[in-house]
């Protein structure tokens, strides 16, 4: 579509325990404040299967990193067990396309491993 802009989003799962940590190593207000930055809801750490922008997620994985002061933040929350990633959303790709109108134009794509 001419005039669209390609917005990647994934699923909040892909945070897994990562605000729970963050809290742990960095407390609520780097928990927060890394939140609020990147323009994600605290809301998504109870409803995981909110869609988010992939770029705000990276983000959040790199501001996470800093306020815990640990450069391998993101590789302990992948240790850590998480909620099970729902078997209906595993190989979809989500993407949502903004319009030249504004309106988001939500698309999903299966894959194979």
């Amino acid at each position: 579509m001419p005039g669209s802009v390609l917005v990647p989003v994934t699923r909040a799962t892909g945070l897994g325990p990562l605000p729970q940590l963050l809290e742990e190593r960095a407390g609520w207000q780097a928990l927060r404040k890394s939140f609020a930055a990147e323009k994600i809801p605290l809301a998504v750490v109870d409803d995981k299967d909110v869609l988010l922008p992939l770029e705000a997620m990276m983000g959040l994985f790199e501001r996470a990193a800093l306020a815990a002061g640990e450069r391998t933040f993101g590789l302990h929350t992948r240790r850590a067990p998480a909620r099970e990633t729902r078997p209906e959303h595993k190989n979809i790709l989500y993407l949502t396309i903004i319009t030249q109108d504004r309106e988001p134009l939500n698309k999903q794509y299966l894959y194979e491993n």
